[in-house]
Order: structure tokens, then C-alpha cells, then sequence
């Protein structure tokens, strides 16, 4: 009979246990390839996700060039077409992801009737994004205009309309009148075309929506005109792979230079997006091996379990085989084969089905069509998992292939000796330097490791502790005589191999209590993050950022009121960090703002707080008149004029008349808007000092009184431009004392905001004075703005640890009233909608002349952020625990099977010499309930304690950022772990006293 014949009949003869070790060598190698094969798939998700998550026009490749007749802008757009092309067909790999451009060419148009301003657009693809009655322009002279700017100024096809172009107009046709099919389609980017309805510059032209030519020639027929030409290549993002990363961010800086020499720009996010997909890419590389290294030493520990139980068994075999006259290497050869050759077999089945469970976990958890790739690392994680179950093999059998012939035909156990208490001693100070170490960096990769160092602390300590216990009452119960317990506790005294169970269970469990609680704490900080970062349940990004046409565009869309206007400051710093600034509706905070941890109460007290009561708008037009009794005027030449707020502009200063003595009344036409103030304007270059003393005793308009005199927190004699000494007495009538120098105006403002606005501030304030309650920004005005703190939190909504929220409508009041608002550039417009918003709300948003460039949702946001590196870092460690908890109860199922025969046959004969049945099972329930119950509750209670320790600095949501730990009860993983280590506990219970019900006295005469 040869070796190999030998080998397969022992395989066949123990069919269940050889399942078992292919099994288990098939995890580990499953394990190995797991992790290489997630890694990669999980960095490609990222890359995938921060690149679809980009606006279109971001991703896109835009050829750009503005100018007049001198610049390539009014090159046929053919020609610079052409020289971009070559560019880029230079770089092939750019080449492969880039489509046909589309050309754009644009500039402003005025149209005199009316006096409107819009763009003035040739597309390439225009008649694939608008629907049209009549024709869409395809000549020379001809134009489409939309519908609702049509309706809105009197505009039919056919008419001729004159457009102004470089301060010369020509005449155009309108063939027909266009209405978006969405406009909010990525195509448009982020143009702004479409602005009907909003305010007027400070020209007093209204904007209405882009008009479109038929040719790109109309819009250069003026030489003087400034044009700019587009040409926008769409990119397929999901094309690009991990490999192509760096190759790309080449490509488009050598197709930028090339490009450059021939005055085009290019210009794309690309490079950008993809830095930003890398940090997170190194991050998943540094952790997710380091959060598989614990399973794999878990699984190559459980082989070594095994394997040595397994040899063990064989004891008696291998004797014989010694006795026949094997020397030691055939002994050992014989002893060894069956479990080599099942760990070769399980190899392959372990590589296919490491790559099948990260396929399923890709379609599962990964950005959708992310695969794994099967590349050389997933063959050498095979190669090297199957050396190193050979190497478990070899330890784990080793000691009993060495024994004697007599020890092993007596089934002597073999006991611990100082090796095994010098390695363990070894692993406890090499986890206590991991841990100290992960203590230092919680946020390094190193800190993953943490919790199964103190896992394995634990296991050793409770394998030593359960052992001294055992041995501590089975004296106790010799003393007593308590069967029970002196049958339990000789168990778990004089078997060294359960001690070694015991470890294994406490490591697995600590495993899967550290991974479910990080798991929970991770997902529910997802969901915080996610909330406080929006701010509501729906964030819309539109183009516009005219306050007016915002605000009047969204209470047209939502009239109910569930979706709100916010205006952000963007880049301003102070004291060289970020500040987010943003301006919101408070009466709408309640009802639309979402703030993880603050009450529907919370936010409606907030709300009160940031807008609180002020004086009363005083809105006027027509004719104002402005009596006034001067009674000492020191100055002659001092003229009277109001200052009125127009929507979107600065302050009007509208002149009433020359101050004379005595009680006279001084009116003019005003624009339409509010009172904000009246004004004394002294001569010009007259910087003498001025001493006056007059009384306001009443403004109206059209007959009627604008505002009052009470009130004393109205009005006030403004400062600004270095001048003092002017004092206002409130009452029936507003008594003003002049005692100034300086040749600025002198300003009475009626200030119908509170003086200093209320703000919600998080972090610290603004200003010299850190921990002030009041500070002067930079922040809605183009000039400081005085603020008040209100309210301080540790994160704000959508503003983070940095910033403040204050009220929209007193924060554009106020800057109305004052120098206007700053430049648009410095703003973006957000549209805040709560859970029960028209789901149509989009399209709504674009008919009222907005257009949506990103939607956000919190629920879409928590997904993405379950795809960034730490979820996909948890979501594997959460894995391993589940495995490592598996494999636990699989091996304390398995010792005791293999025993089973031996175990029945000690319980026949303690029943033959009367101990009852009912002792036997008390028995086998406290040795199993020590055996499983200590390691499971401690192994759970220390993962817990490492999760409790080490997760407050290690990151949850992103990469490098720490975040505040909180878990609130729920059915999530913590739940779910603490049940299956009960069911794992109660499992191994019953089977063992099974044991006690098959052990009938007849097993010693062999009848059963």
C-alpha cells in the first residue's frame, strides 16, 4: 500500500473532521485573499464616488479663451476646436476619456426696450436641451428667446428685436420661443442662463433669460465686443481606474501647457477631485491590512488549535506507527499528510472564494460597477496564507509527533510549560507597547491594532485566571464532596488544551464587541455628520446668488414654506483659519433646519433669539416730503436728502432741498424701497466745522407718516467717515444737535434691524477679544457689520466648528441700508428643504429662474459617506469579528467532538458507580458555562472597554478627522453581537450535555 493510498483512505475514513480542516484552511486563505482583493475594489470606490459626485461641468475639460477681434475668441470656433483636439490626442489616455466637445460662444446683449440685459448665446447643442415653438435658429440673424421672457416683456415670434453688442445694435429675428427641457441639466454647467425676474444691477437693467443665436458670427460681428468661447469636453468618469490617476493629472497639465502657447486655457477639476480621492485611497491602504492581520492570526491560531487536537486524537496511530519502526520523519510525515494535503486543496478554494466575497461585498457595499480586478496580489496573499498554514500545521502538531510512544498510547495531556509562559509573557508586552503606541496616535493606522492587543491580553490573562480558579475549587470541592463541581473543575484544571479554548473565545469575542460597537458609533456619526453638514433634509446648490431673485424664487416654489433661501459667505478667514458664514431665514429654522441633538423647541427658541424684535420696514415711493423746523443753522448751502434701500443696490441719496431757517417741508420722487434715513450733505470741499440744531417733525409719503420718532433704538446719528458730534432725542418729533468738523456727510439712519445682529457662533469669536459677545465681520455689507453673539455651540448647521448663523433677511437689510451688497462672486446661493418639500421642488426652483447645480440629501450623504476609508475600514473589521466569533464556536463545537468518544465513556463509568445523571448534566453545564460563559462576558465586556478607550480618537466618518463619540441604544450591531455570543454560549451548553443523555452505562461493555 503507498503513502498517497494511505493518506486518502484516512481522509475518507475521517470524512467529517478532514471537512473541517479544508474548511478552515479554505477561511484562511479566503482571509488572505480577502483583504488585497477588498482593498483595491474599496480604493476604486472611492475614486469612483469622489468623481460621480462632482458636478458634470467639474469633471469636464473646458477649452476656454475671452477677448475681443485681437483674441482666439473670434476665431471660427472650428479652428480652436482643432488645435484642442491635437492637444489632447497628444496624450492618449486623455485622448480615451474625453467625448466631443460642445462650443459655446457668449457675451452680454442689452436690449434697449425695456432696457434688459441678458446673454447672448451660440451652443452647438442647442436643440437637444430646449423645446421650441416655432423654429430653433439655425442662420445668421436669427434668435429664440424663452417663453416667459416673451410672456413677461411682450415678445412674439417674428418680431425683430434690437440687441445691443459692444455699444452697437443690430437686429435679430425671433423664430421662436424656447423653454428649457430641464433646467438644471448638468449641460448647461454653471452658467446662470436663465435669470428672469431677478433684480436689477446698478444700472437699472432687469435680467431676463440668455438669448440664443442661430451662428456664432452674430456674436462677433462687432469687433469691440467681448467674447468668450468655450469648448467643453465631457469626461467618463467612470473609465478612469486607480492606475490612471497620476497618468491623467499629467495629461492635463502637459494639454494645459501646450494649449497655453496658443492663447487657450484649459482648465478642469479633475486634478483636483482626484487628490482629493487619494488621501482617502493611502488611507484605505495603511488600514484595511491592518484590520485583517487580527482575523488572520485568529484563524491561523484556530488551524494550530486544530491541528494539534486533531494530531492529538491520532496519538495512538502515530504510536503504532513508532512501534512498526517509522523513524521520526515518516512518523511525522504519516501524522502530517492528511492535514498538508487538505490545506493544499483548500488553497484554491480559499482564492476563488476570497475573490467571491469581495465581489459580493463590492456589488454590496462598493460605489455601483466597481469590481474587484483580479491582479497578482490576491495569488501572492494565496501563496503566502498557504506557507503559513503549513507553518501552524507543523507547530501545532509537532509536540505530539515528538512524544513517546508510552505518552501517546496513554493519552497523557500534555501539560504547559515555562515556553508557553515565556510566550505569553512575550505577546502581553508586545500588545501593552501596541497599545501604548495606538494611545499616543489614535488617529494611525497602528490604532486599529489596539483593540485585539487588548483582546489577547484578556484571552491569556482569562485562560491563567480560569485555570487558577479551576484548580482553587476542585480543591474546595474535595473538601465538600460536591460531585458537580470537583467533576467540572477537573476538567478545566487538567486539560491545558482548554485553557488554550478559552483564550481563543476571549479573543473573538473582544474582536466582535470592539468591531460591533465601532461599527454602531461609526454609522451613527455617519448619519450626525451627515445632518449637521447639510443642515436640512434636502440641499439644493443653485447658480444664482441675487439675494432678491432668491428669495422671491424660492417662496414661489415652496409657498408652504418648507424650503428656505441661505446665502454663504465664501473664503472669508480670520486669524488664518476658514470661516463659514451663512444667512438664512430664522422664522423658517424650526420648520426646515435640521441640528443633530436640538429639539423642534430648541430651534424655534434660536430662531427668536436671531431675529428678534426691530423697528418697523418703512417702505416708500412716489413723492416723499420731510418737514423739518430748523432753529440754528451755522452753515448756509446744507441741503436735506433721504437715503431710500433699493432691493439689490446701494442706498439712493435722493436730494429734498437747501435747509432754511424755520419750519419748512422739503420732498422729492424716490425710487421704490425703503426709508432708511435722511441725510445733510454740505457744501462741497467745505470741511469747516458745522454747528446746527433742528427738529424732524414728520416724513411722509403719499400723504401718509413713514415712520416714527419713539422709538429710541431706531434712529441714530451715524459716525461713519471719522465724523462725531451728532445727536438725535427721540420723541414726538426727532430733535438733532450737529456739533461736527470733517467735510463727510451727516447721516440720521432709521435703523429698522437690531443694532447689532444676532448670530449663532460656533468656535471661537472673530475678533481680538476670543471669547467676546460682540464683534465687527466683514460679512453681508461692504463694509464691517456689528454683530451680537446670541447663542454659542461646539458645530453649527452646514457651518461646522467655525462659523455663525445669522438672520437673511436682517443681514441683506442691513447692508441694503448701509453700502449694498458685496459682489455676487463672493456668495453662494443654497436652497434648504426640509423631508416634506415638493418632491418636485427642483424643477420648481428652475421655472422661478434658479438653477440647481448639485443636490445633496442626507440619506444619499450617509451613503457616500459609507464609502469613504473609514466605513470601509469598520465594515471589514465588523466582518472579522463575525468570523472570528464563527470560528470560536466552531472550535469549542469541534474539541468537543473530537472528544465526544473519550468524554462518553468517562460519564458511562461515573454513572456505573452511582453518580446520578443530574450531577453529571450540573456538571458538564458549569464546566461549558466556564469554558464559554467567563470568555464570552469578558472577551465582550473588554471590547467594549477598548472601543469606549480608543474610538474618541480615531477617525469615523473621514480621513484624518476625529469626531465626538456617542451611541444611543438601537438595534444595530451591538445589539445583534451581545445576542449571538448568548446564542453561541447557550449552543455550546446544550450540546455538551448531550453528552450526558448518550453516555449510558452500556458504552462500557461496547453494546452501544
Amino acid at each position: 500500500m503507498t503513502g498517497w493510498t494511505v493518506l486518502l483512505r484516512g481522509v475518507r475514513h475521517r470524512t467529517g473532521r478532514s471537512l473541517v480542516v479544508l474548511l478552515l484552511a479554505a477561511i484562511a486563505v479566503t482571509a488572505a485573499v480577502l483583504t488585497p482583493a477588498y482593498a483595491r475594489a474599496a480604493q476604486q470606490s472611492v475614486l469612483t464616488d469622489t468623481l460621480r459626485e462632482a458636478p458634470a461641468y467639474a469633471s469636464s475639460v473646458t477649452v476656454k479663451a475671452s477677448g475681443t477681434s485681437d483674441s482666439p475668441a473670434f476665431e471660427p470656433a472650428l479652428e480652436s476646436s482643432q488645435k484642442a483636439d491635437a492637444a489632447i490626442k497628444a496624450r492618449p489616455l486623455l485622448h480615451s476619456l474625453v467625448g466631443r466637445p460642445v462650443t459655446t460662444v457668449e457675451t452680454e446683449a442689452i436690449v434697449p426696450a425695456g432696457d434688459l440685459k441678458a446673454r447672448y448665446v451660440f451652443r452647438s447643442d442647442l436643440c437637444k436641451l430646449v423645446s421650441v415653438v416655432g423654429d430653433c435658429p439655425n442662420d445668421n440673424d436669427q434668435v429664440i428667446v424663452s417663453d416667459r421672457t416673451a410672456k413677461a416683456h411682450g415678445l412674439e415670434t417674428g418680431d425683430r428685436i434690437t440687441l445691443t453688442v459692444g455699444g452697437k445694435p443690430q437686429q435679430r429675428e425671433i423664430v421662436g420661443l424656447y423653454t428649457p427641457r430641464d433646467a438644471n441639466a448638468p449641460a448647461w454647467g454653471a452658467h446662470g442662463y436663465f435669470r428672469e425676474g431677478a433684480s436689477p444691477d446698478e444700472q437699472e437693467r432687469t435680467p431676463i433669460d440668455a438669448i440664443f443665436a442661430g451662428s456664432e458670427e452674430d456674436l462677433k460681428y462687432v469687433p469691440t465686443a467681448q467674447v468668450t468661447l468655450e469648448l467643453v469636453y465631457p469626461v467618463r468618469v467612470d473609465d478612469i481606474r486607480l492606475d490612471d490617476a497620476d497618468a491623467l493629472a499629467k495629461d492635463l497639465e502637459g494639454a494645459s501647457l501646450g494649449l497655453l502657447q496658443q492663447d487657450l486655457s484649459l482648465s478642469s477639476a479633475l486634478a483636483g477631485l482626484l487628490n482629493d480621492a487619494h488621501s482617502d485611497s493611502d488611507a484605505i491602504a495603511k488600514t484595511i491590512p491592518v484590520v485583517a492581520v487580527p482575523l488572520l492570526l485568529l484563524v491561523v491560531g484556530v488551524l494550530m488549535l486544530l491541528v494539534a487536537s486533531l494530531t492529538e486524537e491520532r496519538g495512538p496511530e502515530i504510536a503504532l506507527a513508532k512501534l512498526r519502526g517509522y523513524p521520526a520523519g515518516k512518523s511525522a510525515r504519516f501524522g502530517l499528510g492528511e492535514v498538508l494535503f487538505l490545506i493544499g486543496l483548500a488553497t484554491p478554494l480559499g482564492l476563488v472564494g476570497g475573490l467571491a466575497v469581495a465581489e459580493f461585498a463590492a456589488r454590496a457595499v462598493l460605489a455601483p460597477g466597481v469590481h474587484v480586478e483580479v491582479r497578482f496580489e490576491p495569488f501572492a496573499a494565496a501563496a503566502a496564507a498557504l506557507v503559513a498554514a503549513f507553518i501552524a500545521a507543523w507547530a501545532g502538531s509537532r509536540r505530539t509527533v515528538r512524544s513517546g510512544v508510552l505518552s501517546l498510547l496513554r493519552r497523557v495531556p500534555h501539560h504547559t510549560g515555562w515556553r508557553a509562559g515565556l510566550g505569553e509573557g512575550v505577546v502581553v508586552a508586545l500588545a501593552a507597547a501596541a497599545v501604548v503606541a495606538a494611545w499616543q496616535d489614535r488617529t494611525s493606522s497602528l490604532a486599529l491594532l489596539a483593540a485585539p492587543s487588548l483582546a489577547l491580553v484578556a484571552g491569556i490573562a482569562v485562560a491563567r485566571l480560569l485555570s487558577l480558579g479551576a484548580g482553587a475549587r476542585l480543591a474546595l470541592a474535595r473538601r465538600t464532596g460536591n460531585v458537580a463541581t470537583m467533576f467540572a473543575a477537573a476538567q478545566l484544571a487538567r486539560r491545558p488544551g482548554r485553557h488554550r479554548v478559552v483564550a481563543v473565545v476571549t479573543v473573538a469575542l473582544a474582536l466582535l464587541g470592539f468591531s460591533a460597537t465601532a461599527w454602531d458609533v461609526a454609522a451613527q456619526a455617519r448619519q450626525t455628520h451627515a445632518e449637521l453638514a447639510l443642515g436640512a433634509a434636502r440641499v439644493y446648490t443653485v447658480g444664482s446668488v441675487d439675494s432678491q431673485l432668491l428669495i422671491s424664487g424660492v417662496r414661489t416654489a415652496a409657498p408652504d414654506g418648507s424650503a428656505m433661501p441661505v446665502l454663504r459667505r465664501n473664503g472669508e478667514r480670520y486669524a488664518g483659519q476658514a470661516l463659514d458664514i451663512i444667512a438664512l431665514p430664522a422664522s423658517q429654522l424650526a420648520k426646515v433646519a435640521s441640528w443633530p441633538g436640538h429639539s423642534t423647541a430648541d430651534l424655534t427658541a434660536l430662531a427668536g433669539r436671531l431675529r428678534p424684535q426691530a423697528a418697523p420696514q418703512a417702505p416708500v415711493s412716489g413723492e416723499l416730503s420731510v418737514r423739518v423746523n430748523v432753529t440754528q443753522l451755522g452753515k448756509a448751502g446744507v441741503k436735506l436728502a433721504a437715503m431710500v434701500a433699493v432691493p439689490g443696490g446701494e442706498p439712493k441719496y435722493v436730494t429734498l432741498g437747501t435747509l432754511k431757517s424755520g419750519v419748512h417741508s422739503y420732498s422729492a420722487a424716490v425710487p421704490t424701497g425703503r426709508f432708511v434715513g435722511l441725510a445733510l450733505i454740505r457744501p462741497a470741499a467745505d470741511s469747516s466745522a458745522i454747528t446746527a440744531k433742528l427738529e424732524i417733525l414728520d416724513v411722509k409719503a403719499g400723504g401718509s407718516p413713514v415712520v416714527s420718532f419713539t422709538d429710541d433704538q431706531a434712529w441714530s446719528g451715524d459716525q461713519r467717515g471719522g465724523v462725531t458730534g451728532v445727536t438725535v432725542t427721540t420723541g414726538d418729533t426727532l430733535k438733532v444737535d450737529v456739533q461736527a468738523e470733517g467735510n463727510s456727510d451727516l447721516l440720521l439712519t432709521y435703523v429698522d434691524t437690531p443694532p447689532a445682529l444676532p448670530v449663532a457662533l460656533s468656535g471661537q469669536t472673530p475678533d481680538d477679544n476670543r471669547a467676546g459677545d460682540r464683534f465687527s465681520f466683514l460679512a453681508y455689507a461692504e463694509e464691517p457689520q456689528p454683530f451680537a453673539v446670541v447663542e454659542r455651540s461646539d458645530a453649527l448647521p452646514s457651518v461646522g466648528e467655525r462659523g455663525f448663523l445669522v438672520d437673511l433677511d436682517y443681514a441683506v437689510s442691513r447692508a441694503e441700508a448701509t453700502t449694498g451688497m458685496p459682489d455676487a462672486s463672493r456668495f453662494s446661493a443654497e436652497v434648504w428643504a426640509n423631508a416634506n418639500a415638493p418632491a418636485d421642488l427642483e424643477k420648481r426652483l428652475a421655472a422661478a429662474g434658479l438653477t440647481v447645480l448639485q443636490t445633496r440629501t442626507v440619506d444619499a450623504t450617509v451613503d457616500q459617506l459609507g464609502r469613504r476609508a473609514p466605513a470601509l475600514a469598520w465594515r471589514l473589521y465588523l466582518l472579522a469579528g463575525v468570523v472570528a466569533a464563527a470560528l470560536a464556536l466552531g472550535l469549542v463545537l469541534l474539541v468537543a467532538r473530537l472528544n465526544a468518544t473519550a468524554r462518553r465513556h468517562e460519564l458511562a463509568a461515573l454513572r456505573v458507580t452511582g453518580v446520578p445523571a443530574r450531577v453529571l448534566r450540573r456538571g458538564v453545564r458549569r464546566e461549558h458555562l466556564a469554558l464559554m460563559g467567563l470568555p464570552v462576558l469578558t472577551g465582550f465586556a473588554v471590547g467594549l472597554g477598548s472601543a469606549w478607550l480608543m474610538l474618541p480618537g480615531m477617525p469615523l466618518v473621514a480621513v484624518g478627522q476625529t469626531t465626538s463619540v456617542s451611541w444611543t441604544p438601537h438595534l444595530g450591531a451591538v445589539v445583534f453581537a451581545a445576542a449571538a455570543g448568548l446564542l453561541c454560549l447557550l449552543l455550546a451548553v446544550f450540546v455538551a450535555v448531550r453528552l450526558v443523555r448518550r453516555a449510558a452505562p452500556e458504552l462500557l461493555r461496547g453494546d452501544v
